[in-house]
């Protein structure tokens, strides 16, 4: 035996791989050898030299290991890798079958092939059951090469075909975690209009699971089902659409933006099955988007109505400057009677007052809007507050011929809130003052009424009333500088804004109603401010 190498009943050639035939296996059906590694179960000598001078006729490098007990043959298998295990079926306290249940649990890809002096029919069927390659008898060694090739043929292509089952178990586990993970949805669409596949994705969208709609027409998606119609017009039209929007109904109720993106689905004909693409929410998108144009909306009408202020500011400074500085120079007039004289005064102090008014409010909105506005609680007695406006405005009144008149309907002792004094007194002048400006005819009327124990201030008036298109925006900031009446009416329009303002910081509530031609009714709520500011009244 040329080249072995002996260790016990163990024959051996120097180790070689089992992978290194793979490199030399061609087509499906034919198989080239040059070199294989093979173990041999056989406790006869001359047997396996007999088998293994066969193998050497075929031109074969033979990397060969003969064992002829259990040991021999388990000690083998763990340390080297085979092409193909030959076995006799008779071994001495060892047989094939115990040998072959071993490689079928350890080794199930290395080739098992019986070849012995006699094997029955049914211990072949009972070896093949085991998961033997073949089997055949001693006598018959010209079939050992061809089902040598036979078998690493078929294990050739079992593994081929495991290898293939692998790769295609991990590609559909693959796709199929990225078909239920991915953030957008997939869908296909039957030639019906039927959904026949949709990702789970759509549970985040519309909170309906993809049994709830499998099998469902696709409009069961859709706010408005013209609008699938419309989509699916246009993906025959055109093949495709790109950034289609459409509004989804929701399991919650909600409508949601969503962006469709879609192409159709070609069969093997050539003709169209159906349709598929993915679904994008753009909801959030479309609210940001709804809300960048409404804010360059109201920056555009902040700035238009701040435009108009200004112009307003510079009239209302103007006119009682103009006032005071003409009649002032009226005043140095020589031959000027003292009733003259008197009347200018009287304009030049009208004109002053107006002015510091003017200065007042337009310290009191930016003191406002720059939060530095402080509330300054006292206790106020209401009746009495209101006795004041009325000795105020009543000479106001009067002067118009109109009828002034003050509800009070609780006794003086009784009306005491925690609250602030200048600012109540600010809201109802400006609310009284207003109310006697715009009525021209009628009466204006003013105070309190209770209602579950909260007392509810109220102005009405009998004037000019209030556009029901500007009835909502009468508290915002600069709108009475773009009112019509505001060119027939002096002021710059900041009283409302600036009681309101208070109101809020007080903890109240303000509201209007109004018909044009007919008046104005306000009303508003003053709480205690022991209930808002329980530490600033301590």
């Amino acid at each position: 035996m040329e080249n072995l190498q002996k260790s016990g009943n163990t024959t051996r050639r120097s180790a070689r791989s089992a992978s290194s035939i793979s490199q030399h296996l061609s087509q499906q059906d034919v198989i080239h050898i040059e070199q294989i590694s093979v173990l041999h179960l056989e406790d006869t000598p001359e047997d396996s030299e007999l088998i293994l001078m066969t193998l050497k006729k075929e031109g074969w490098k033979i990397d060969y290991t003969r064992v002829d007990t259990e040991q021999q043959f388990l000690e083998a298998l763990s340390q080297s890798n085979f092409d193909i295990i030959l076995a006799d079926y008779h071994i001495p306290g060892y047989n094939g079958i115990e040998a072959l249940q071993v490689c079928a649990e350890h080794y199930p890809e290395t080739p098992f092939i019986i070849v012995s002096g006699t094997l029955g029919e049914e211990i072949a069927v009972e070896m093949l059951k085991y998961g033997a390659t073949d089997y055949l008898l001693k006598q018959n060694l010209q079939r050992l090469c061809p089902a040598i090739k036979q078998a690493l043929l078929e294990t050739r292509l079992k593994n081929q075909k495991l290898k293939a089952e692998e790769e295609l178990r991990r590609s559909e586990e693959k796709y199929r975690a990225i078909f239920e993970n991915i953030q957008d949805v997939y869908f296909q669409i039957d030639k019906t209009g039927k959904l026949i596949e949709i990702s789970p994705s759509i549970s985040r969208m519309n909170g309906h699971s993809t049994n709830e709609l499998i099998n469902c027409r696709a409009t069961i998606l859709f706010a408005d089902p013209a609008v699938y119609d419309k989509l699916a017009d246009q993906i025959e039209s055109s093949g495709e659409v790109w950034d289609f929007e459409a509004r989804f109904k929701t399991k919650k109720g909600p409508l949601k933006f969503v962006s469709i993106n879609a192409h159709q689905i070609i069969g093997n004909d050539g003709e169209p099955i159906g349709i598929e693409g993915s679904i994008r929410d753009i909801d959030e998108r479309k609210k940001s988007e709804y809300e960048l144009i409404k804010a360059k909306e109201q920056a555009e009408e902040s700035d238009r109505l701040k435009s108009a202020f200004l112009a307003n500011i510079s009239h209302e400074i103007r006119t009682p400057m103009n006032g005071i500085l003409g009649f002032a120079n009226l005043l140095k007039e020589p031959f000027l009677d003292q009733k003259m004289q008197q009347r200018y005064i009287r304009i030049i102090e009208d004109s002053g007052e107006r002015m510091l008014n003017l200065i007042n409010q337009i310290i009191d909105i930016s003191k406002i809007e720059s939060g530095q506005m402080k509330v300054d609680l006292t206790k106020v007695n209401i009746n009495v507050e209101l006795d004041k406006l009325f000795n105020f405005f009543l000479p106001m009144a009067q002067k118009k011929g109109l009828q002034l008149l003050c509800k009070k309907p609780l006794p003086n002792v009784h009306p005491v809130i925690l609250s602030d004094q200048d600012k109540i007194q600010a809201i109802l002048t400006n609310l009284v003052n207003n109310a006697i400006k715009y009525t021209q005819t009628g009466k204006v009327e003013f105070g309190y009424e209770i209602h579950g124990g909260t007392l509810e201030f109220f102005v009405n008036d009998t004037g000019i009333g209030i556009d029901s298109n500007k009835l909502m925006s009468v508290f915002d900031r600069f709108v009475q500088a773009d009112t019509s009446v505001s060119k027939a009416y002096e002021g710059a329009g900041l009283g409302l804004s600036i009681s309101k303002a208070y109101i809020e910081m007080l903890g109240g509530k303000i509201q209007v109603s109004s018909t044009l031609g007919v008046g104005s009714h306000f009303v508003f709520t003053l709480p205690d401010a022991q209930e808002i500011y329980p530490k600033m009244s301590k």
